[in-house]
């Protein structure tokens, strides 16, 4: 059992409340049916049967059958946001968001934000303010997201604040260099701020000759070739 827990404690225990749950049941067996036992006289010089620990295991386990129990009603409104999505049904998937949402439970199964999700809601639905908070929150929740982190800097991009999408669209490329959407959308923000020059440099850099990459290159040339 202590084996168990120091695995499961560095691999990812919360996508496995089943086992987690189960292995509570298992140790709450074993320590009541142990109570009316007699012990060794090892065990019994540490008295391990005083108050304090009885209590404290009872506190212990019923926290985890709560936090267990949290996460259930969690994941079972996270499943049925993301069905909303996909049917996009945006008003749905707010309400399941903010249903599916609490201090232990911000991640879905994926490893995405909650928050992401009711973010891309709200862009979609076009209250972009909205979208920023929220976004917002997810970055606080996974700030190496790059998912998270593009679409943050989309949000400040829309509500006017350029030069804070520009550092978070270069953010994301550090992190993860072969990522397109941020490299293509800086370079979106410089023609849009008429440096041609900068736009082409950042659709350079895209190593994939995507369609959005190509319509960039032919708009871009476009510009240069009018000067």
């Amino acid at each position: 059992m202590i084996g168990y827990w120091t695995i499961s404690s560095f691999s990812f225990p919360k996508e496995r409340i089943e086992s987690i749950t189960l292995s509570n049941v298992v140790f709450a067996t074993l320590y009541f049916t142990t109570l009316n036992q007699k012990w060794s006289s090892t065990i019994s010089k540490i008295n391990i049967h005083t108050v304090v620990v009885r209590v404290t295991v009872i506190i212990l386990l019923i926290a985890a059958l709560l936090l267990g129990a949290t996460r259930a009603v969690g994941e079972h409104f996270a499943f049925r946001l993301i069905q909303a999505r996909q049917l996009n049904d945006n008003n749905k998937a707010i309400r399941y968001s903010n249903k599916s949402l609490s201090w232990f439970y911000r991640l879905d199964n994926f490893g995405m934000p909650i928050s992401w999700y009711k973010g891309s809601a709200y862009v979609d639905q076009g209250k972009y303010k909205e979208a920023l908070t929220t976004f917002g929150d997810a970055f606080s929740v996974t700030p190496y997201n790059i998912q998270v982190i593009n679409n943050l800097a989309s949000a400040h991009e829309v509500v006017g604040d350029h030069e804070k999408a520009k550092s978070l669209y270069r953010e994301a490329i550090r992190i993860s260099p072969g990522f397109e959407d941020p490299r293509l959308n800086l370079a979106a923000i410089y023609y849009n701020e008429s440096n041609y020059r900068e736009a082409l440099s950042w659709t350079q850099s895209v190593t994939n000759d995507s369609e959005r990459k190509l319509k960039y290159m032919e708009l871009i040339n476009a510009k240069i070739g009018t000067k």
